[in-house]
């Protein structure tokens, strides 16, 4: 039990340093910038898609988790949906909802 839970920490750190350091770079010189209206640059949407996506799947399925583990204390303190947002509903965001290549959220 102990491990899962040091597992889901680090992925969650781990997710979090790669995805918010991993902002738009400048393209080549003589190259155009296609962002689709986004803002967001080739390697941006790439890295996100190949590297930030798939670690926010296992943050939000960690996360889920920790959110039915915590019920037992955050019902009775009336947190639940504190808590349910920061567990399940961000990481879920980040990982579905969010454009591919934007940081900014």
């Amino acid at each position: 039990m102990k491990l899962a839970v040091k597992f889901v920490v680090l992925l969650l750190v781990a997710s979090t340093l790669a995805c918010k350091t991993s902002g738009p770079s400048t393209p080549a010189v003589g190259l155009p910038r296609y962002d689709g209206g986004t803002g967001a640059n080739t390697s941006a949407v790439i890295g996100d898609l190949v590297v930030c996506r798939p670690i926010g799947v296992f943050a939000s399925a960690g996360g889920t988790m920790l959110f039915l583990l915590s019920l037992p204390f955050t019902w009775p303190a009336g947190n639940i949906e504190k808590s349910a947002q920061t567990l399940v509903h961000q990481p879920l965001y980040y990982t579905f909802q969010r454009p591919l290549g934007d940081f900014n959220d």
